[in-house]
């Protein structure tokens, strides 16, 4: 799999360091294709496409209102966790 961090490694080595395409084969292990795809101009871009889009236009309302219920459980759960702090605080305190 090709990482971003290889396709700058590549372009650094031909562009800045003027190093030949053999020379980046023998270095870094890619592949001789590769070198020359992201050599290439205007043909390095590597995306990926899903073939099948997810669809969470029909789950979004079931997911808004999970979200909602975790975030006023995490509120009272912190409320609670404070209160029983306090609680505790106090009485070493006296």
């Amino acid at each position: 799999m090709l990482v971003v961090e290889t396709v700058a490694k590549i372009r650094r080595a031909q562009f800045a360091q003027g190093k030949g395409i053999k020379e980046i084969c023998r270095e870094l292990r890619p592949p001789w294709k590769v070198v020359r795809k992201v050599l290439r101009p205007d043909e390095t871009a590597f995306s990926y496409q899903l073939s099948v889009q997810p669809q969470l236009g029909l789950r979004s309302d079931d997911l808004n209102s999970i979200h909602a219920a975790s975030l006023v459980q995490s509120k009272l759960l912190d409320f609670s966790i404070s209160k029983s702090s306090l609680q505790g605080v106090h009485s070493k305190i006296r």
